[in-house]
């Protein structure tokens, strides 16, 4: 595994698709996974991110009780593979060029 990318997740709802749809369509052929985890949303980011986890290997769902952003980082890294790690937050827009090498 090449990259790892983290996303803390918190009522993100709105943010968290176009985020890992760009996320993944960069995805290809490159040896990365995506973590993204749970921190205890109140809206539907869970449901959000299990609707796109469905056929995607490389994207991971952690589902916890909110403990802030650097917890659920943490939580992230407990169980990257990557030899490389990048943390993203779930409002964030990422560039469609940002993993090319």
């Amino acid at each position: 595994m090449e990259l790892s990318i983290i996303i803390p997740c918190y009522n993100v709802e709105k943010f968290i698709i176009p985020l890992l749809e760009s996320l993944l369509k960069q995805s290809n052929g490159k040896s990365i996974e995506i973590i993204c985890v749970n921190d205890g949303s109140t809206d539907n980011t869970l449901n959000r991110l299990k609707s796109l986890a469905t056929g995607n290997n490389n994207l991971h769902i952690i589902n916890q009780e909110n403990g802030g952003p650097a917890f659920a980082r943490n939580s992230g890294l407990e169980i990257a593979k990557g030899e490389y790690i990048w943390f993203v937050d779930g409002d964030d827009s990422i560039d469609k060029f940002a993993i090319n090498t």
